[in-house]
């Protein structure tokens, strides 16, 4: 496969075990390019976190999606990669339905939690906000979303995930945005 794009990639990741097994990503534009065998990095992110890679993504900023102030793909990958396996299962469900489920939308408030403040056992932006208060650390730019903001994250990134949960279908019944 070629692409110069990140969604394809993660694509590929997530369809992999449909995939001939020895399928490439090459990557880049003119002499600038680079070749990427799935297999090995499917075989290290396991069938988990391939599941729950296309949420991820959307949740943290795609080519149509929001991304979170002040936080880059790099910081969004570490909390991604040290997931609890709940946060996992929430965030592979994202996109499984029009409407995000419970589980998916308490993955993401997790995730979200987790990138504004690692290893912690907040799971609630309500609660980091709080604590961010009272630490003064309430710049703005430094905040986490609101939960009236972070819902609507979740909503977009759970209709790019019906998108990507669809991309195999010809003529797909995607809802109304």
């Amino acid at each position: 496969m070629y692409s110069p794009d990140t969604d394809v990639l993660v694509l590929l990741f997530w369809r992999y075990h449909e995939l001939c097994q020895d399928t490439s990503f090459v990557t880049g534009v003119g002499q600038n390019h680079r070749i990427v065998k799935l297999g090995a990095v499917y075989s290290a992110l396991g069938a988990k976190k391939a599941a729950a890679l296309p949420s991820s993504h959307a949740l943290s900023g795609t080519d149509v999606t929001g991304s979170f102030a002040g936080k880059g793909k790099i910081s969004c990958w570490k909390v991604f990669n040290d997931a609890s396996e709940k946060t996992l299962t929430g965030l592979a469900a994202l996109g499984t339905s029009d409407q995000p489920s419970e589980l998916a939308q308490e993955a993401a408030e997790q995730f979200v939690c987790s990138l504004y403040l690692p290893n912690t056992k907040i799971s609630e932006v309500t609660d980091l906000h709080w604590l961010f208060f009272k630490q003064s650390q309430a710049l703005s730019e430094k905040l986490p979303p609101t939960k009236a903001a972070l819902k609507q994250a979740i909503l977009r990134a759970n209709y790019r995930a019906v998108i990507c949960e669809n991309d195999n279908t010809a003529s797909p019944t995607i809802p109304s945005p």
